[in-house]
This record gives C-alpha cells, sequence and structure tokens, in this order.
C-alpha cells in the first residue's frame, strides 16, 4: 500500500467512521457534552477577564479639578456667514442692443469663409434634392 492509496481512501474511511459515532451517540448526548465544555471554558475565562485591579482614588478626591465636557467640545461651531449680500451695479435690464452685445459677438465670415460657405451650399443642395 503506497501513500498515494493510503490518501486516495482516507476520505471513504473518515466518512465511514463519522457515520458509525453519529449513528451511536444520541442527540442528547451531544448536547450534555457540548454543555459541560461551556461550562467549563466559561469557569476558565471569566476570573481570567475580570480581574481585580487595585482601586485608585478618583480625581476628585485626589485634589485635582473634575473633568467636565461641555458641548463645544463635541460639535464643530457654526460656519461665519461670510457670503455677502448681492450688490447690484445697476438695475437688470430687459433686453440687449446692438451696443450691449458688440463685445461679445464675432462674425463668422471674417475667418473661415470659405469653410461656412462650402456648409451653407452642402446644406441647400441636400434640401433641393428631396424637393420632388
Amino acid at each position: 500500500m503506497g501513500i498515494g492509496e493510503f490518501f486516495s481512501g482516507i476520505t471513504e474511511k473518515s466518512r465511514h467512521i463519522f457515520e458509525k459515532i453519529t449513528k451511536s451517540i444520541k442527540p442528547l448526548v451531544i448536547a450534555v457534552v457540548c454543555g459541560a465544555v461551556f461550562v467549563v471554558l466559561a469557569l476558565l475565562l471569566v476570573p481570567a477577564l475580570v480581574r481585580r485591579v487595585p482601586k485608585k482614588k478618583p480625581v476628585e478626591q485626589a485634589g485635582a479639578a473634575p473633568l467636565s465636557l461641555s458641548p463645544e467640545d463635541f460639535f464643530m461651531p457654526p460656519e461665519p456667514d461670510f457670503v455677502p449680500r448681492i450688490l447690484l451695479e445697476r438695475e437688470p435690464r430687459d433686453g440687449w442692443g446692438e451696443e450691449d452685445a458688440r463685445p461679445f459677438w464675432t462674425d463668422p465670415m471674417e475667418e473661415n469663409a470659405d469653410i461656412w460657405r462650402r456648409r451653407i451650399e452642402k446644406g441647400v443642395d441636400e434640401l433641393l434634392e428631396h424637393v420632388p
């Protein structure tokens, strides 16, 4: 029997052993054993977790000022109102005149006039092709 044969059959053997154990042991016995293990662990861990720490004198009894926390320690202070009011330099207008729009207007025909002319002619040609 080689090592490969041993490991290939180990899962089948362990499953077979586990089935025998579970059939022979009643669920009540399993519950009792688990409960006993829990109680033993609790009895061992609780004293380890709850150690007696020598009591120290509180800060108030030592003569120091008592520690107190104010709400300002927990909350951010409110933001200051740093946004200024709207100051209108002049009254709003109902419409734009030619003089008002002049700084913002650029004539597309001053530069690239050939490109615009070709685009316009192409659009007109496409429209006329569909006319019967």
